[in-house]
């Protein structure tokens, strides 16, 4: 009896004893072979962030493209672009092409009674200038003479000039003594002009004519009133040669008249300045400027410039939002470093700048057609300058039509700064645009790997850039001083600058340099060929080409926009199968809170704006992603209890193993990837020491505590033996004897005598 109660006592213990090691066994090999995938909080944490991010840099691209689509679409519908060019062209030819026969000044005597042709590029002086006003473009407006009638229809068909053609004139001042010696000095006998000061006295028929006297500008101006008959225009044209108007003194002459194209809805105005160059030279440029006369013909022109601002305004309101949820979250500064968020206040910026700048147009716009329309219902001009007699009530008139075209010509001027102001700021914000559109490209590995490639290299470029503009601003330096003297394209820096960019890019006459000096022109040009082409462009596609395999060998080829296509397919297929309608996942925020509980590193992911490649091209970036194998290891019986559904679950874990056989597979280089491996499995033993550690250690407290509970048994059991043994022993004073009759054996008690069948009790 006490053998068999022993023995179900320790049967009873060892039930008992696996009872507490089992389960504590089956944990400690889930564990391990959690470990050895390495599917771990941290890393599970890092691939919600970077789908995150990639979703919302995706999600970026339609709102991106429905922005940049309605600004180009309001740039074609507004500016008018094709019309203004082909106006602009049109007149450029009319103008250039008029020549005019004039006679031969007395300094020409050696030409006889013979007269020469004047037009643009070919006149000597400024008196030239008023002779082709004269006698070329003023006809040719009015249509009154001039020896090319088809320009003339051109003019009267599609272009009608608004008021009349404005003249200015700046001076110079005499300084007296030239700057050069005085024996110099006394042979050149004439005084010379100081060039860092404009004249702003009166001078010739100042006294009857307005022309004479400077503005407040310190300019002199004048006007040709178009609806005056030919022969006042002529007239007034030969009172200012004859009374010198433009002399030795003048150092620029600008003509400008405005036209109306009411067939485009353009206002096209015309300017040709004269420069006179103290070395004897008579230069000149034209300009045609066009202004829309009208933006909003139509009052449907206006829905694309609201739903345009409407995007402005849902984009300030987005970034607001994340603005307040960064700054209640404590992640404020994160908002700040990520270059994506800059760009998006430039976004905004920019884009408040181009709706002030357009509205400034449409309301300068609207005065300047009052104004034209002031100026069609003025009185013809009073030639004050050839009056005998002139009353109060003239000289007011004068004045008043003075003003009035002056507020014309001054309006066209503003309108033209405010135009040019409004394409500078529209043109950085397609800028700011273009770099949005990368933001969203970071969700493509292709267009990503030329992004990341751009700004590897963006610093080796800079440094060359630095080599190679030295050295292209002394060829350019070199070329004006060997050539300059002798040849137009290298007479000045700029002009030196942009033959030798020319030359760069081949669009360049060797022939044509060489005719001036051979033996210059070769040498020139033969180092520039070495040293532009044979070394530093070379050495710039090295280092593109360098950084760009560099880049895709830390990056991997990635998907191409098949590639993703294709995933994107499946995962909008997955969406909407039976076991993607019945996910239950909580938002990538929650699920971050609940994945971990150190609230900066929570912050850092939340900042995360790059895809998995970043994480593979930066070496610390790849380090940080092996610390993360010492964070604890999760399944997706973990995911699932933290309120993920088990599909999205088990998908979530498949996606990051995928993510880290791509961070293990590339690296930066040989070297990066031994490095990170060796660390990886540094980390990866120390893990499974510190883990078999701690499993030796419960191991240990197990078995004390089940050798405790055997003791315990095992000592209750021995008291039962005990117990049994003691009550099978005859007491004290008993005796046992045998009957005779029944072979049995009976107790008597020696004492009294009394017997017993049974065993007597102590």
């Amino acid at each position: 009896l006490a053998q068999d109660s022993f023995r179900a006592c320790s049967r009873s213990a060892m039930h008992g004893c696996l009872d507490v090691v089992g389960p504590d066994r089956e944990h400690e090999a889930n564990v391990v072979l959690l470990s050895a995938q390495k599917i771990t909080r941290a890393k599970i944490a890092h691939m919600v962030a970077m789908r995150h991010a990639i979703m919302e840099s995706c999600n970026s691209l339609p709102f991106t493209i429905l922005l940049a689509v309605l600004f180009l679409f309001m740039v074609w519908l507004h500016s008018n672009v094709v019309a203004g060019f082909e106006a602009t062209s049109a007149m450029a030819a009319s103008v250039s092409s008029l020549a005019v026969a004039v006679p031969a000044s007395p300094g020409h005597k050696h030409l006889g009674n013979a007269s020469r042709v004047v037009r643009l590029g070919t006149m000597v002086q400024m008196d030239d200038a008023l002779k082709w006003l004269d006698l070329g473009l003023v006809p040719l407006i009015r249509n009154e003479g001039s020896s090319i009638p088809e320009l003339r229809e051109h003019f009267l068909v599609f272009n009608k000039a608004l008021g009349a053609i404005h003249l200015k004139q700046t001076r110079s001042v005499s300084q007296g003594l030239c700057p050069v010696a005085p024996p110099l000095r006394k042979f050149y006998g004439n005084s010379c002009a100081n060039p860092d000061s404009e004249a702003a006295e009166p001078f010739g028929a100042y006294a009857s004519d307005r022309a004479f006297q400077p503005t407040k500008d310190g300019t002199f101006v004048t006007w040709l009133d178009l609806r005056s008959t030919k022969d006042s225009l002529h007239r007034r044209l030969r009172h200012l040669r004859d009374n010198n108007w433009l002399d030795s003194q003048t150092e620029t002459l600008s003509i400008e008249v405005a036209f109306l194209n009411a067939e485009q809805r353009l206002y096209v105005v015309l300017r040709v300045t004269f420069v006179t160059s103290r070395s004897g030279d008579l230069h000149y440029a034209m300009s045609l400027d066009t202004v829309v006369c009208d933006p909003y013909s139509d009052t449907s022109y206006a829905v694309p410039d609201l739903l345009w601002i409407t995007l402005i305004l849902i984009l300030v309101h987005q970034e607001m939002r994340q603005l307040a949820r960064s700054y209640t979250e404590g992640a404020l500064s994160n908002y700040l470093r990520d270059p994506w968020n800059v760009v998006d206040w430039l976004t905004m910026l920019f884009g408040f700048g181009v709706a002030w700048t357009w509205f400034a147009v449409v309301q300068a716009t609207s005065s300047l057609a009052a104004a034209v329309s002031a100026t069609a219902h003025l009185a013809p001009a009073v030639a004050l300058w050839e009056a005998t007699q002139v009353s109060v009530e003239q000289v007011a008139a004068e004045r008043e039509h003075h003003d009035t075209l002056s507020n014309l010509s001054q309006q066209f001027r503003e309108m033209d700064t405010l135009i040019t102001t409004h394409a500078l700021v529209a043109f950085w914000y397609l800028m700011i645009i273009t770099a949005r559109f990368f933001k969203g490209f970071q969700g493509q590995p292709r267009i990503a790997l030329i992004s990341e490639t751009i700004r590897v290299g963006f610093s080796d470029v800079l440094h060359w850039l630095v080599i190679f503009s030295l050295l292209f601003l002394n060829f350019a330096v070199g070329g004006h001083l060997l050539f300059g003297v002798k040849m137009h394209q290298w007479s000045s820096l700029h002009l030196a600058v942009n033959s030798t960019l020319r030359a760069l890019i081949g669009d360049f006459s060797y022939e044509e340099l060489a005719e001036w000096s051979p033996a210059l022109a070769s040498i020139w040009f033969c180092l520039w060929i070495v040293s532009a082409y044979m070394l530093v462009l070379n050495l710039f596609l090295a280092i593109i080409v360098d950084t760009y395999g560099s880049v895709r060998r830390g990056l991997g080829p990635g998907l191409g926009l098949a590639g993703q296509a294709k995933q994107v397919f499946l995962e909008l297929e997955w969406i909407f199968s039976y076991e993607g309608s019945r996910r239950r996942h909580p938002t990538s925020h929650s699920l971050l809170e609940a994945l971990l509980c150190d609230q900066h590193h929570l912050r850092s992911l939340l900042s995360i704006r790059n895809s998995v490649f970043a994480v593979r091209s930066d070496p610390g970036s790849r380090r940080q992603w092996a610390l993360m194998d010492n964070t604890e290891s999760i399944d997706s019986l973990h995911l699932q209890e933290l309120g993920v559904d088990e599909d999205s679950a088990v998908r979530l874990i498949r996606l990051t193993r995928e993510a880290m056989d791509e961070i293990e597979f590339y690296g930066e280089d040989m070297l990066d990837r031994l490095s990170v491996s060796a660390e990886c499995e540094l980390r990866r033993v120390r893990g499974q020491l510190s883990g078999a550690q701690a499993q030796l250690r419960d191991w240990h407290v197990d078995a004390l505590s089940t050798l405790r509970e055997v003791t315990a048994i095992q000592s209750e059991c021995m008291n039962l033996a005990r117990s049994v043994v003691n009550r099978s022993q005859v007491p004290a004073g008993w005796t046992t004897e045998k009957d005779e009759v029944t072979g049995e054996d009976y107790y008597v008690n020696l004492e009294t005598g009394m017997t017993s069948w049974s065993l007597p009790r102590r």
